[in-house]
């Protein structure tokens, strides 16, 4: 957090020989899910922020262009927020599904299917199913979220969600460890390795097959 006001313009600054009040930067998060970011640059609300009212200006002006619907923030700071909350609010709602599926088949229950039974014609329940949770976005926004966040229950609480998703590598391998005999002496197949596959991908940037893949390996696995 502050990235832009504390290196960005300091840098600039220093490039280009003005001081930080001379220059304008705006920090204008992407928030387009892969697959699709072409069709929402245009229609997704554009947030722009700036270093001071003319950056502002010129960023409102330029995504103007793009979309109807520009939202301008008070400070860089807020659009950064406004950034790294969408994907870490993500990142919590999966990672709720994953500890809820957990702790049902620590009571011996189907978690998927208890999670179904829950959501099944109840608008209060919106509980996403379990799964693994990665990418080149949401393996990283939370930590840069908490990077230089006082210690706080709020900080601890979004890097348990972070961890709690983290943690199905391992519960997988455990799992292959322990069930498949001779799991070191045999081939291991992994299919579907990109980290998501809605919309459609081959990006295996951040995805939770590729550490699983290498933690297998690790063990003397043939994957």
């Amino acid at each position: 957090m502050g990235t832009t006001r504390k290196i960005i313009l300091p840098l600039l600054a220093e490039l280009t020989g003005k001081s930080a009040e001379e220059i304008f930067v705006g920090m204008c998060p992407e928030r387009t899910v892969e697959g699709k970011a072409l069709d929402e640059l245009k229609n997704l609300p554009q947030i722009v922020s700036g270093n001071n009212s003319t950056a502002l200006e010129k960023c409102t002006q330029l995504f103007g262009k793009i979309t109807s619907t520009v939202l301008a923030a008070n400070s860089l700071e807020e659009a950064e927020l406004a950034k790294l909350y969408c994907n870490t609010y993500r990142d919590i709602t999966f990672a709720i599904g994953n500890a809820f599926c957990l702790a049902a088949q620590s009571f011996g229950v189907n978690g998927a299917d208890v999670i179904k039974l829950a959501n099944s014609g109840y608008s209060r329940a919106g509980i996403l199913s379990p799964g693994f949770v990665a990418g080149p976005c949401l393996e990283k926004d939370a930590y840069i979220l908490t990077n230089n966040m006082p210690e706080s229950e709020s900080k601890k609480f979004i890097l348990t969600a972070r961890k709690i998703s983290e943690s199905l590598e391992d519960v997988v391998v455990d799992w292959v460890t322990r069930h498949v005999e001779n799991s070191s002496n045999k081939p291991l197949v992994l299919s579907g390795m990109a980290f998501k596959g809605r919309p459609e991908t081959s990006d295996l940037r951040g995805s939770s097959s590729v550490n699983i893949a290498r933690k297998l390996q690790k063990g003397g696995g043939t994957v």
